[in-house]
């Protein structure tokens, strides 16, 4: 579907799921989302099913230049009217530390704003999850406000932070 410096990605398809849901219910990946229970196979495909006809999110795989998966991305509360879309990557355990997560959302951003024609792409995080403030800080996202006490997660409540970047923020390289 789209291909950026080494980073290629497309509409999930059946023959992602298995990835998908292994890479889901790691425990490294579903501390970070809002949901956390477990993904059996039925609900993965139940939920492919579902992807069909949503109009408001689009789900993709990422793969290297080459093929291999590198995790999935996700686009939602996709607002055509004010240009506003929200956005998500998991990367692949073993993709981890390896730079993967710039590549991807790089090739992300670059999609949405120059050829999706986006206003503006946020997102949210939770405080705890260090390396993906330090990665959405690096690909140009700035913090714009915080949902406090709104996760619960491992017997404490923590605070979410909604980040975003704005079309001309891309485009002028800003960096927070």
């Amino acid at each position: 579907m789209f291909y950026h410096e080494g980073v290629r990605f497309r509409n999930v398809e059946p023959q992602d799921l298995e990835n998908l849901r292994a890479m889901r219910n790691d425990p490294s990946t579903w501390i970070n989302l809002t949901g956390i229970r477990h993904i059996t196979p039925g609900d993965q495909e139940d939920w492919f099913d579902s992807l069909q006809s949503d109009k408001q999110r689009e789900y993709f795989t990422a793969l290297t230049e080459s093929g291999e998966f590198l995790g999935m991305i996700r686009t939602d509360e996709i607002d055509t009217v004010n240009r506003s879309i929200r956005v998500g990557l998991d990367i692949a355990v073993d993709k981890r530390g390896q730079g993967w997560g710039t590549k991807v959302y790089t090739a992300l951003l670059k999609w949405l704003f120059d050829y999706m024609g986006y206003h503006r792409v946020w997102l949210y995080t939770l405080t705890f999850n260090q390396p993906g403030l330090r990665l959405y800080r690096r690909v140009g996202f700035s913090v714009e406000g915080v949902m406090k006490e709104s996760i619960w997660r491992d017997g404490a409540w923590w605070d979410c932070i909604i980040m975003s970047i704005l079309e001309d923020e891309y485009r002028n390289g800003a960096k927070p």
